[in-house]
């Protein structure tokens, strides 16, 4: 079952779902929450790749992501009322504003859905994992990418993206390690 507005207040107030800062107002839909765009972002360095000349394939199975990301993306932190620019066909990762924390014992989890005055500009704000498992704890990461045909502005503060949040229907058990819990950079 998806929560309304008013399930995702009531979830909010009885500590169902944490979100630091707690979200304002015009953040809520009828049935999702508006996260905002956070401070950090993360770029490929093309010259540096250029420069070593290394093997662009990538095998996703034996692929070791916190390598690739320390070795070959830069961090950049965009101050309060800066910006960022991101091109027609670049990729970068960012984060939300917001710290999004799911108890598992509340049985809550949500699903990341771009919006649509952002999406009709071209850029997608998760490529393929939309889902916050029950347990999270961390700020999102955001996959964004430009599809569009012209250099679009990403200033934090912004709403980036929606959180759409369900309840799961029975209690479920640890199987895997979180690999991203308790992120702060993208």
């Amino acid at each position: 079952m998806i929560l309304s507005n008013v399930g995702i207040r009531k979830a909010l107030e009885s500590g169902q779902i944490v979100i630091d800062p707690a979200p304002a107002k015009d953040q809520y839909d009828t049935s999702s929450l508006n996260l905002r765009l956070g401070h950090q972002f993360k770029r490929y360095n093309q010259e540096l790749i250029e420069q070593r000349g290394i093997d662009t394939t990538v095998d996703p199975d034996l692929f070791d992501y916190k390598y690739m990301s320390n070795t070959y993306m830069n961090v950049v932190s965009v101050s309060q009322g800066n910006s960022i620019i991101i091109k027609p066909e670049e990729f970068m990762l960012a984060t939300t504003l917001e710290r999004i924390h799911l108890p598992e014992e509340s049985q809550i989890a949500a699903r990341i859905e771009g919006r649509s005055r952002i999406a009709r500009i071209g850029l997608s704000v998760h490529l393929t994992a939309p889902t916050v498992h029950l347990g999270f704890q961390g700020q999102l990461a955001l996959e964004l990418r430009n599809h569009g045909k012209f250099n679009i502005r990403l200033t934090p503060g912004i709403r980036i993206c929606q959180l759409i949040f369900e309840r799961v229907g029975e209690p479920a058990s640890r199987e895997t390690d979180p690999y991203f819990q308790g992120q702060e950079l993208p």
